[in-house]
């Protein structure tokens, strides 16, 4: 996945420690702990899953590494629930 983005046709509500998106096209609602959030912050379509990573690492004080294995096992619930546009048709 290359410079993921997320949905405009997401709204994000902050609820206690979580972050919920909601798709207003569907009215599906999804949460993330904080280290979804942050995540989900950064899918902007501006940076690639490695800038995440090292977003996320220098955030949380950890390898980039173990980063990445998080950061790709968040998008991969992200695209599956729908939350991220599709870079090839956006291109």
């Amino acid at each position: 996945m290359l410079d993921p983005r997320r949905r405009s046709e997401i709204e994000t509500a902050t609820l206690d420690d979580h972050v919920i998106l909601i798709d207003v096209t569907s009215g599906a609602y999804h949460t993330l702990n904080h280290t979804g959030a942050v995540i989900w912050d950064w899918c902007d379509g501006t940076h690639s899953v490695e800038e995440i990573a090292r977003g996320l690492a220098a955030t949380y004080g950890i390898g980039v590494e173990l980063a990445q294995v998080d950061v790709l096992h968040v998008l991969a619930q992200l695209k599956r629930a729908g939350l991220l546009e599709d870079a090839r048709a956006s291109a």
